[in-house]
Parts: structure tokens; sequence; C-alpha cells
């Protein structure tokens, strides 16, 4: 077994064996019959090709069993990756949820220090501290920050802006109004949370690490343009235009988050480009999605 596969079940490994077992059984049968019984030239030059493709059936079925191990640990995979993206909108859908909270909290505030105030006046200093440790403690007063006016978006990147400040990762941000809101959520949880993850990965091995995330509608068309420009030591792109292999765990899973982009980029009829460059060892990658 290969690092990059699946291994073999007990089960499975019987029964890949049975099959040279026979091919072998079939193989002595052949050769004791072309030792002990005379054969006409053309009858053993059969017994040979026939033992030739014996051999062939049994590499073509082992290589056939490998290649099908591969693509069900590879649709394994995308299984997971499916339900991990389902698990972000969920959870970008959640941050959503506080953000409003925390806005009707706000709202509410005139409330809130009027209760205080009559508490105050009757001297309850407990009850005081008791209401204020519960509205101060509620998760609608949690930090919260707004980088666009879509809402998933938004609770996205604040997720990576607190990655970014704890890796000590410059991050800047330009996502102009209302011009990315025709794509899904489910799409923009998949699409930014890929682009993002590709990102930090590759700007957090270089010494002045950055990310700059640009959205904007391209005027006079229905398309809007994104651009991600990330900081990246070497050249991850090899000669024949393909990204290198990751560093990640798993590098048989190498592809999927980029695989994921692409099909999004298609949905929308989209374009993407991405190019390495040199002296300012920078990563770019250009996206083009039409409404």
């Amino acid at each position: 077994n290969s690092n990059n596969t699946i291994p073999f079940s007990s089960r499975e490994c019987f029964l890949l064996c049975i099959i040279p077992i026979l091919s072998l059984w079939i193989s002595f049968t052949f050769i004791h019959l072309c030792l002990t019984t005379p054969l006409k030239n053309k009858l053993d030059a059969m017994i040979s090709i026939s033992m030739l493709f014996i051999l062939l059936i049994n590499i073509l079925i082992f290589g056939l069993f490998e290649h099908i191990k591969q693509k069900n640990s590879e649709i394994a995979e995308l299984t997971l990756q499916n339900q991990r993206d389902a698990d972000s909108v969920e959870y970008y859908k959640a941050l959503v949820s506080q953000d409003e909270k925390q806005k009707v909290l706000i709202h509410d505030i005139k409330k809130h220090l009027n209760a205080i105030a009559s508490l105050n006046e009757q001297h309850d200093s407990e009850k005081i501290a008791a209401y204020l440790t519960h509205v101060l403690g509620s998760s609608e007063l949690k930090h919260s920050v707004r980088v666009c006016d879509n809402d998933l978006l938004n609770a996205l990147l604040c997720r990576y802006q607190k990655i970014c400040l704890t890796k000590k990762i410059a991050l800047h941000i330009d996502i102009r109004s209302k011009c990315i809101d025709f794509v899904t959520y489910d799409d923009l949880s998949v699409l930014f949370g890929n682009l993002m993850d590709n990102a930090v990965e590759s700007a957090e091995k270089t010494v002045n690490p950055f990310i700059e995330l640009n959205v904007f509608h391209k005027e006079n068309n229905n398309m809007t343009i994104i651009t991600l420009i990330d900081s990246c030591r070497v050249n991850p792109i090899d000669k024949n235009g393909n990204l290198l292999p990751t560093k990640k765990p798993n590098p048989q899973f190498h592809g999927f988050g980029m695989r994921s982009i692409e099909n999004i980029v298609k949905k929308y009829n989209g374009e993407m480009t991405f190019y390495f460059d040199d002296p300012t060892k920078t990563f770019h990658t250009i996206i083009m999605l039409r409404h």
C-alpha cells in the first residue's frame, strides 16, 4: 500500500489473493500439460499466449482495484468537504443572526439604562451587579465589525480577520456595496472560504505576510471582479500552469478546494486566472463572475 491510498482490509486482501492463486494453478496445469503431453506447435503457442493473457489479466485487476480504491477515497473526501462547506454556511448564518441580535440590543439599550436607573433608586447594588453581568455577558454584545454590506460574507471575513490577527498577517479588504449579492450564501461560503484558506496558508510562511482582497462591479456590464493578492515565498505554479501539491496533511486530497472554486466560477459563467509575480513575491488570483 502507498501512503496516498486507503489500506486494503483483510477481506479485500484475501479476495485479491485468490485471483493470482487460481492463475498460478491454471499456469502450472498448462506447464504440466506441455511437459507431459506431446502437443502441436500451434497448440503450444496458444497455451503460451494464454498464460501471458492470464498474467496481463492479473496486472489489470490489481491496477483497476487500486484505481477504484483511490476513487472511493476521493469521493469520501468530497463528501466530507461538502459537509464542511454546509457546516460553514450554518456557522456564518449563526454569526449573522448574532449580529442582528446585537443591533436589537443596541436599539434597546435605553431600556437597559432605565432598568439600571430604577434599581439604583432602590439602592439594590446586588441586583444592579447581576443585571450588568447578564447584559454584558450576552452574545449580542460581543465584538462585531462590518467589512461589507453582505451579512454572510461579512461574518466569514470577520473570522479571517481574527485568524490573520493571530498569525500577524496584514489583511486589507475592499468590497464595494451590492456587488456580490447575486451569489448565494452557500456559494459565497465555499468560494471565499477556500480563497482565504489558501491565501492564509501561503502568506503565513513569508517574512512580511499580507493579504489584499478586492471585490468590485465592473462598469457597463454585469460582471463582478474578485482580486486576491497574498505574499508567497515561492512560485506555487509548475511548468504546466498547475498549482503545486499542498503541504497540508493527506496530499492525495490536494486540489479539492481549488476544484470547488472552479465549479462556482463555472456556475456563474465566469473566468479565473492566477499568476505569481516573482519580483514582489506575491500570488495573484483574479476571478470574474457574471450576474
